[in-house]
């Protein structure tokens, strides 16, 4: 047996643990039934893990057997941290988390300004700096870093290629932000939208492996997921938001699916179709969102989304949810899950879920999508 093959097989036998570990397993009994790996193996990892400090272990009392003890294991919520950030327009979200998933700190930093390419740097590292001293954790403690960004992304070079909402961002090197992080050992960057799902699916506790999620907000875009997330050849895939669609406005004119349905899409069509003069989305009065002329707008937008996703990708779930939305929800989602699957091939998809905007947390999310690859990392470096 080659060396390579030994340490392949111990990454492999490590990281069963640590799976069982996340899905809840606190003794070596239940890490032994949930992984299949020997006795001597469970004993002999948990022990070097326990070492390495990336897993505490505490005594406690045994109810099953008077007088004695156990051991019980948990994920290190002092060391081999994770930091999430999600950068928006307004405001930047952070999270901090153990390499168990386990959130153990989370802020909305609002910003006085709208980021841009000038201010984002100091925008970033502030809410750092902010959230290590809120959270009271020294820099050191954090492992990795990931970032959750909206626009195009080529996440294997670091690179930010464009943001429909942050000005400037033009083919931006994130290696320059990353440098005000050298003393972190690995760093993540990827479209905001794998993040959402992420934090959505978390949050609902919902158990998917075949689904596609779609966010109608400042933007539209989707999420495609069969086990695991898919990409496409450019890291573009689900950016449904830019099919086009003939949008009943002035001049009937064909524009984007986002361009109807985001929440400046739906501010325009709303002036447009009520005579009105909204400067945001914010501003529109309940009576207009109660409207018929309004519902159908939003339904047919949908209801298209729905027939083209489920006919191209055929999903086992469909789930949607976002700002645009959020002040019909009820109403909306009953006329979809009513009608909806009458007009896709063969009746699909099995499931449609509904999120609210409130479940939605990228830089949590973020953490959770690069998690595995940093433990593979953390177990390459420090334990093989």
């Amino acid at each position: 047996m080659t060396g390579t093959s030994h340490q392949n097989m111990r990454l492999v036998s490590i990281s069963k643990i640590v799976d069982a570990m996340r899905n809840g397993a606190t003794i070596k009994s239940e890490i032994f039934q949930m992984t299949g790996l020997s006795w001597g193996a469970c004993n002999t990892i948990t022990n070097e893990l326990n070492a390495a400090k990336i897993i505490k272990s505490v005594l406690s009392k045994d109810d099953t057997v008077r007088g004695r003890n156990k051991t019980k294991y948990s994920f290190n919520r002092k060391e081999f941290l994770i930091f999430g950030v999600e950068p928006r327009v307004d405001e930047v979200l952070c999270s901090i988390t153990t390499l168990g998933n386990e959130e153990i700190f989370r802020k909305i930093y609002p910003q006085k300004n709208e980021l841009n390419i000038n201010t984002i740097q100091e925008a970033v590292i502030s809410s750092y700096i902010d959230s290590l001293i809120n959270a009271k954790i020294k820099s050191d403690s954090i492992i990795a870093i990931c970032f959750a960004l909206a626009g195009g992304v080529d996440s294997n070079n670091l690179k930010w290629l464009n943001s429909p909402r942050i000005d400037g961002i033009d083919n931006y090197d994130f290696k320059d932000i990353l440098k005000m992080f050298s003393n972190i050992k690995y760093h993540f960057i990827e479209h905001d939208i794998h993040a959402k799902a992420s934090s959505v699916v978390k949050f609902n506790n919902w158990d998917e492996d075949d689904y596609v999620f779609i966010d109608l907000g400042r933007g539209v875009a989707s999420s495609i997921f069969t086990n695991g997330i898919l990409h496409g050849s450019r890291g573009f895939a689900g950016e449904i938001g830019n099919i086009p669609y003939m949008a009943p406005v002035a001049n009937s004119e064909i524009m984007h699916v986002e361009q109807a349905i985001s929440l400046s899409g739906l501010t325009e069509f709303v002036n447009w179709k009520f005579n009105t003069k909204y400067k945001s989305f914010s501003e529109i009065s309940l009576d207009i969102f109660q409207s018929e002329e309004y519902l159908n707008h939003v339904y047919r937008i949908i209801e298209y989304i729905v027939i083209v996703t489920t006919n191209i990708l055929d999903p086992a779930t469909i789930i949607i949810g976002g700002s645009s939305i959020e002040p019909i929800f009820d109403v909306i989602t009953s006329r979809i899950e009513k009608n909806v699957r009458s007009k896709t091939w063969n009746n699909g998809p099995d499931k449609i879920l509904w999120y609210h905007e409130n479940e939605v947390y990228g830089a949590y999310g973020t953490i959770i999508n690069n998690n595995e690859e940093v433990t593979n990392k953390i177990i390459a470096d420090f334990l093989l």
